[in-house]
């Protein structure tokens, strides 16, 4: 993909960080679940190099770039982890709604810390039997009074044991619709899901009983939530190619380690790729 100066320059700079700062950190932790101070102080360091904030326009707190050099950063921060840049991009992708669709006193509250990597979103789309097939949810949402009360289940959600909040979509009797779920002021249990790979990140079930969340947290228009999501999906499935690009650096440079004799990253921290691209700004090579 060509890059202009700029570009070259900001993906340069997180380049550096990220090895010299952050896979060191995360080679220690490597697939052990992340605890929340973890996870939070990587984003809150790499949000100054604007990975949550890029994309967002500059009176919101945010960079004012443009989506293909944020694709640019994050193809950087997927070839050191994808652990780490899974959980950032749903903080991109909340603010992004949050931005577009919440209400003043929503955007108050939230986009500042969320932006500024100090707290952490979740999604809550899929649930058991329900994927892709956003039309189906069955988590309910039934008015009563002012506010809204939400029961069910959701799963596979990115970033759950983490999340300070949830954007939570539900069917209600105008159809489907966003509720913001404030874990500390409404409440929901989490429980984590064990996978084969990319067990850093958390990928949780969360369960919400009788939660009762004001309507004023209501994301967006009432039963226009199938159309919200839909634009989600279309975001993320940008990042998630993308990441197809980091996988594949990391790979080739795993299999130069192997070919120059040295250990792989996961085994060695003297042999990671970090170091030998260290060596290669110094000027060296193998």
């Amino acid at each position: 993909m060509f890059k202009t100066e700029e570009q070259i320059m900001a993906c340069d700079s997180l380049r550096r960080f990220l090895d010299d700062q952050i896979e060191p950190e995360y080679l220690k932790v490597k697939d052990a679940p992340f605890e929340k101070e973890v996870i939070q102080g990587f984003m809150t360091r790499l949000a100054e190099f604007g990975l949550t904030s890029a994309p967002h326009p500059e009176e919101a707190g945010g960079m004012g770039l443009d989506w293909t050099t944020h694709l640019m950063l994050f193809e950087e921060v997927g070839v050191t982890a994808i652990d780490i840049a899974l959980p950032i991009l749903i903080n991109v992708v909340a603010g992004e709604i949050l931005l577009k669709l919440g209400s003043d006193e929503i955007r108050k509250k939230y986009i500042g810390p969320l932006l500024a990597g100090e707290i952490t979103a979740s999604m809550g789309i899929s649930e058991p039997n329900v994927g892709s097939d956003v039309a189906a949810v069955k988590t309910r949402a039934r008015r009563d009074g002012d506010d809204w009360v939400i029961n069910g289940e959701k799963t596979w959600i990115t970033n759950g044991r983490f999340s300070d909040f949830l954007i939570c979509t539900c069917a209600t009797d105008e159809g489907l619709t966003h509720i913001l779920v404030d874990r500390k002021e409404h409440g929901y249990e989490t429980r984590d899901i064990k996978k084969m790979g990319l067990n850093a990140q958390s990928t949780a079930q969360i369960f919400l009983d009788d939660v009762r969340v004001p309507i004023a947290n209501t994301i967006g228009e009432v039963g226009r939530g199938l159309q919200q999501t839909l634009v989600v999906f279309e975001r993320a499935r940008v990042h998630m190619a993308m990441w197809g690009i980091s996988l594949a650096r990391r790979a080739l440079e795993e299999f130069d380690q192997i070919c120059a004799g040295t250990q792989p990253a996961r085994q060695a921290d003297s042999g990671s790729p970090a170091h030998r691209r260290q060596d290669r700004r110094n000027g060296h090579r193998d």
